[in-house]
């Protein structure tokens, strides 16, 4: 359990021997998630997973919660463990870019499908799960999301593929009446990440400024909003390597993360 500047505790869970990498989850992600790719690096890395704001054993988010505040919690748990390196999922590639940028010391960062073009392709979507959430209807906010960007637990995610929105709709209802509210739990966190990417999204250029080791990574079977914004980041960082891992997706880093280990082994031992 580590404090944060503002007094917040930020829990993180660590595992393995060597050089530190701090993990930093992406929407609705907490440290649990993460135990497999933690393990699967454990022998090579000590490995360092965040659980941000609102998730696991963390403090709640405070008023004027955005990007300086995720960057502050990542320097309070550098400065507790002595990481050096930083491994970013979605919106958590946003906030591991952003810390790079402003914090000394960080050697390495990995950028997992940062979703900085979801504005720009996703803003209907993102508006409707706005609304939705204002109104109180969560079961239907979680299908716009899941829906709308793939997000969500991962039974909810196959079934878009099998039933129509009133189906899920009705599923997730029923899940949530059966003592399934946890999978309402994380909509607050979501709302504070695509803040958090659409800050972060701006003015992309000044990621020109990065300097040391850059290693942008994504999936071949990941839609293209999200391998267009890797594209983009890449065109303003021509010196960091470029890799898209075959049958990976945005997921994989929990999912299947076993596809993802050769590559993070070799950029991260570098």
């Amino acid at each position: 359990m580590i404090t944060s500047v503002d007094g917040t505790t930020i829990g993180c869970r660590t595992t393995g021997r060597g050089p530190g990498v701090l993990v930093i989850p992406g929407p609705m992600e907490g440290a649990g998630d993460f135990r497999e790719l933690a393990e699967a690096l454990a022998n090579d890395f000590t490995v360092h997973v965040l659980d941000r704001r609102g998730r696991g054993e963390s403090g709640p988010h405070r008023a004027g919660h955005g990007l300086r505040t995720e960057v502050e919690d990542v320097r309070a748990v550098l400065d507790a463990t002595g990481a050096q390196r930083l491994l970013g999922v979605s919106s958590g590639a946003v906030i591991a870019l952003e810390a790079t940028l402003r914090l000394p010391g960080i050697t390495h960062v990995v950028a997992y499908e940062p979703p900085i073009d979801l504005a720009k392709h996703k803003g209907g979507v993102l508006a409707r799960f706005e609304q939705e959430v204002e109104a109180g209807r969560h079961p239907e906010a979680v299908v716009t999301i899941t829906k709308g960007l793939g997000l969500g637990p991962l039974w909810l995610r196959v079934m878009l593929r099998l039933a129509p929105r009133w189906v899920l709709v009705r599923a997730v209802r029923k899940m949530v009446a059966g003592e399934g509210e946890d999978l309402l739990e994380g909509l607050p966190t979501v709302r504070h990440d695509l803040r958090i990417v659409e800050e972060g999204s701006a003015n992309l250029t000044r990621f020109g400024a990065l300097r040391g080791h850059v290693l942008l990574i994504g999936g071949t079977w990941s839609p293209s909003y999200l391998t267009g914004g890797l594209y983009a980041l890449a065109d303003l960082l021509p010196h960091a390597e470029k890799i898209l891992v075959d049958r990976a997706h945005h997921f994989s880093a929990t999912e299947s993360p076993r596809l993802l280990v050769p590559a993070l082994k070799g950029f991260l031992g570098a």
